[in-house]
């Protein structure tokens, strides 16, 4: 019984998430974790046994695409890939494990006192778990709410902190109501703040919501463009193998007629609006950079499309590594724009285990001539930011991929963007490529904490993938439009902005 409930919670929370996104459900799973997890009886090693099977089963449950993603992104054998997964899911679960015997312990020490001192104890103890428990991607509970909009725009006025606090407090008033032994009154009253907490929240969130709608009140056309250019196609175009090349530039090159074409009537006459073409990540394919070619192309789309284009491309370059200099490429997002051609260019940091570096490379370096197909991608320096040619213009803000999911790299680059560009407009650019994960829950969940977190910063944002889900965000975390997986389309909306772009160039 003791596995069959942890299992039980895990399946709850998982499905509190994308796709079926029954967010209530979050609640109800975390309170039949605490139906165990204040049991005196039970004994530190066996709360261990209870609290480990849970992540392990989150894991199973909520990331069983990662033997998939192994076997796509690394080049691994099935016979491989499942055993590194299984592995890994049990290597995590340890961690909560931990967490479970140290609980245990520590409600021991207490067990003299009310149920309501270790249900608050019990409360903190959620919290720094979810703040230090080392997960396959930056997600936390309390971000299945996700799917309500109100709940969503409310994590715009709180923060982290004070959110993860707010969910696992509802979800002890859960236990309370449904779980527990206590009294009918204690019931009602555990109602009462249940509802109160929950729709206070909303409330909150629905007056920043409609605070950010003044504030953002203009709109910017943007088109995203997705090829639909899966993991083949990739590898190929990486290499230069001809003809995938040419039919990669003839998708993009069909995307971005037929958005100039529709964008033709208001790029053109006086005070035209400046439309912003967005790119996935690695979609352009060789080396812009570099070559003179693919240059000359870009620069003919963008002259073509009057307006702004942000890019996701290649570089090659050198780095450092183990004391020698080594030819490499780095993961690129570029901004050009009609008037002044190539603007600025921003390198990814936080690389892709197994897909873009080996994680404990640095121990033993050696793996990259043991296991070739794994790529070494370089990394990036430090936040960066491109900023609109024009000095009064936008200053957009790149985070390639999973990037997007790290609190602390977000909030350095708007940290960055506030202090060197004070008084203009900020919007996230996040350029991703989730074709890795095929036809699973992994892009939905993926697009599901992006968008988390750009409620949490209330700045507008761009995702744009090679293969879904691309979407154009509201700051205040409504997705405006939104592409299919494994699908070939432009995305077009109209971007809440605070003051939009308009063109220089008259034609």
């Amino acid at each position: 019984m003791l596995i069959l409930r942890a299992l039980l919670a895990a399946c709850l929370l998982a499905v509190a998430f994308p796709t079926l996104s029954l967010w209530p459900l979050s609640f109800v799973a975390i309170a039949l974790l605490i139906v165990k997890l204040v049991d005196l009886q039970e004994t530190p090693r066996r709360m261990a046994l209870f609290f480990g099977t849970f992540a392990v089963g989150c894991n199973f449950v909520g990331f069983y695409w990662l033997a998939y993603t192994i076997h796509e992104f690394a080049e691994f054998s099935w016979f491989l890939s499942i055993p590194i997964a299984v592995l890994l899911f049990f290597a995590l679960g340890l961690i909560s494990a931990g967490f479970g015997f140290v609980w245990q312990l520590l409600q021991l020490k207490f067990k003299n006192r009310s149920i309501y001192f270790r249900l608050l104890l019990l409360l903190l103890f959620f919290v720094l778990w979810d703040y230090q428990d080392i997960r396959l991607f930056p997600w936390s509970p309390m971000m299945a709410l996700a799917s309500n909009d109100y709940l969503l725009a409310s994590v715009g006025v709180f923060d982290s902190l004070a959110w993860r606090f707010l969910f696992f407090a509802l979800s002890a008033l859960t236990f309370v109501v449904l779980f527990s032994r206590e009294r009918q009154k204690a019931r009602i009253v555990s109602s009462f703040l249940f509802l109160s907490l929950l729709g206070g929240a909303m409330m909150v969130g629905r007056s920043h919501r409609d605070s950010l709608k003044k504030e953002y009140s203009q709109r910017q056309p943007v088109a995203l463009l997705q090829g639909n250019i899966g993991n083949y196609e990739k590898r190929q175009t990486d290499a230069g193998v001809e003809p995938t090349v040419r039919n990669v530039l003839s998708i993009y090159r069909n995307l971005i007629e037929e958005a100039a074409t529709t964008y033709a009537e208001i790029a053109t006459g006086n005070d035209a609006l400046e439309p912003w073409y967005v790119w996935p990540e690695t979609s352009f394919p060789g080396f812009p950079l570099r070559d003179r070619h693919m240059q000359d192309q870009l620069d003919f789309w963008v002259n073509m499309s009057r307006g702004l284009h942000l890019v996701g491309a290649y570089e090659d370059g050198t780095m450092m590594f183990n004391g020698k200099e080594k030819a490499t490429e780095y993961n690129i997002a570029l901004l050009l724009h009609e008037d002044v051609g190539y603007v600025d260019h921003y390198r990814k940091i936080a690389l892709m285990p197994y897909g873009e570096y080996f994680p404990g490379d640095f121990l033993v370096p050696q793996v990259y001539e043991w296991v070739p197909q794994v790529n070494h991608f370089g990394r990036g320096e430090g936040p960066k930011l491109l900023a609109h040619p024009d000095p009064n213009g936008p200053v957009f803000l790149p985070v390639i991929c999973y990037e997007m999911l790290f609190d602390d790299m977000l909030n350095a680059a708007i940290d960055l963007a506030k202090k060197k560009y004070p008084g203009r407009e900020i919007v996230i650019y996040n350029p991703t490529n989730d074709s890795w994960f095929g036809k699973t829950v992994e892009p939905f969940m993926h697009a599901r904490l992006a968008r988390w977190q750009a409620a949490r910063v209330s700045l507008p944002f761009l995702r744009a993938t090679n293969t879904g889900v691309s979407m154009v965000v509201a700051p205040w975390g409504e997705v405006l439009a939104e592409g299919p997986l494994f699908g070939e389309r432009v995305i077009y909306a109209d971007l809440p902005v605070k003051k939009a772009q308009r063109r220089t160039r008259q034609d």
